[in-house]
């Protein structure tokens, strides 16, 4: 019998438990045959967490549009309760001081969502809503032109010989902004959804969504209420008073809508860590 025959080499990790490759040495680019098997399962699978310091401008900015929207309501239904009761007591200038002034708090209610609205384009980019906040203020932006240049059309209007083209311009221009401003609110529901998926909320995303469905349909019915207006004209007074309660109905729908979605800003707000 041979040296080598008798005596195994040392280099043999199998017959030399000495010479067996140490895990906690071995270089990074060799597979480690004594780790656990990793699955397909745990490929990729890194925890992530919502980084609360990217969301504080954007968590004040959804605060003010939810108290701007309060404003909004509180001018607008006070509004109509201060100029009914002034008007059946007949006291006109107490009316027009009253409904003055609650212009003025909806009018800073207005600006107090435009200005939460671009607070909220400091959303971080991973969020996947960044492009709907941009998009909505830019079509807020757009609305305010046209509305501007609508009242400079209704200022011509005050005159009988405006040509005819002014008063079609007038109502076109009305019809793009509330269009315009229309796909913005849209535009800042889905932003309110994919914000909210991105802080594990899907609870709120659905709502974001039930509320763009009731958006959606108010915003139908707005193209049909001109032809139920003059529809009424030829129909009997019964009918009338049907037509009048899905008018109620309708603004009842429409109260209910701008409410949830107030809630839902406040609501999601509130979902943002501190």
């Amino acid at each position: 019998m041979s040296e080598n025959e008798s005596n195994p080499t040392p280099s043999d990790p199998l017959m030399d438990p000495a010479a067996s490759p140490d895990p906690a040495s071995a270089p990074p680019n060799v597979v480690n045959p004594y780790q656990a098997p990793v699955t397909a399962s745990g490929i990729g699978a890194i925890p992530t967490t919502v980084d609360p310091s990217g969301l504080r401008m954007t968590r004040l900015g959804l605060f003010s549009i939810y108290y701007g929207i309060c404003a909004i309501l509180f001018a607008f239904i006070f509004g109509v309760l201060f100029g009914v009761v002034a008007g059946v007591m007949e006291l006109e200038v107490a009316a027009l001081a009253g409904i003055g002034l609650l212009a003025i708090v909806g009018l800073g209610g207005y600006l107090a969502t435009l200005v939460g609205q671009v607070m909220c384009i400091t959303v971080p980019r991973e969020s996947g809503s960044k492009g709907f906040a941009l998009s909505s203020v830019c079509l807020q932006a757009a609305s305010i032109l046209v509305g501007i240049g609508g009242f400079v059309a209704t200022l011509f209007l005050i005159n009988t010989s405006v040509p005819a083209w002014v008063e079609v311009s007038s109502s076109l221009l009305s019809l793009v902004n509330t269009v315009l401003s229309l796909i913005g609110y849209a535009c800042f529901l889905f932003f309110l959804k994919h914000l909210s998926l991105h802080i594990d909320r899907p609870d709120l995303a659905a709502s974001s969504l039930t509320v763009f469905k009731l958006m959606v349909f108010c915003s139908a019915s707005v193209l049909v209420l001109p032809f139920v207006a003059g529809f009424t004209a030829f129909v009997s007074a019964g009918a009338m008073a049907a037509v009048g309660i899905l008018m109620l109905i309708w603004l009842l729908v429409v109260l209910i809508t701008f409410v949830k979605y107030a809630n839902i800003v406040v609501y999601v707000a509130r979902a943002i860590p501190k």
